[in-house]
């Protein structure tokens, strides 16, 4: 899950009152905006971290999870055993926590592919096997 900023909006809606004293009345309202799930200080990752995809032989989706113990930028490809570039899953800045990715891999040959992840805090390579 990646957290983002929080947001404040200012909403400023004229109404338009048959019986009102002035031509117009307003209201203002204040909307805030924030994550669904706030994550505290015990629960980020004490270290960087990244899951063994599962499932593993996997047809046509596998998943896996990355741990940053802080705010990073993260770039997640996965090539072919020739080394060839197939897939560019993530290339962003990840706020610290727990984040899924998952490669959905419908258009890609049976065979070994490599998953790399890397971030300034590390980098992992995961070896994973579709069959179709």
């Amino acid at each position: 899950m990646r957290l983002k900023r929080h947001f404040l909006a200012l909403l400023l809606v004229t109404v338009w009152f048959p019986n009102a004293r002035a031509a117009t009345d307003s209201l203002a309202i204040t909307i805030s905006i924030a994550p669904a799930v706030s994550i505290s200080q015990e629960q980020l990752p004490a270290t960087f971290e990244v899951s063994k995809p599962y499932p593993n032989p996997f047809n046509p989706t596998t998943r896996f999870t990355i741990a940053l113990p802080e705010a990073a930028t993260v770039d997640v490809q996965v090539f072919d055993i020739r080394g060839k570039r197939i897939a560019q899953l993530a290339a962003d800045d990840f706020n610290a926590g727990y984040h899924a990715m998952t490669w959905r891999a419908d258009h890609a040959a049976s065979g070994v592919y490599l998953i790399r992840v890397s971030t300034p805090l590390g980098h992992t390579i995961q070896k994973v096997l579709l069959l179709k």
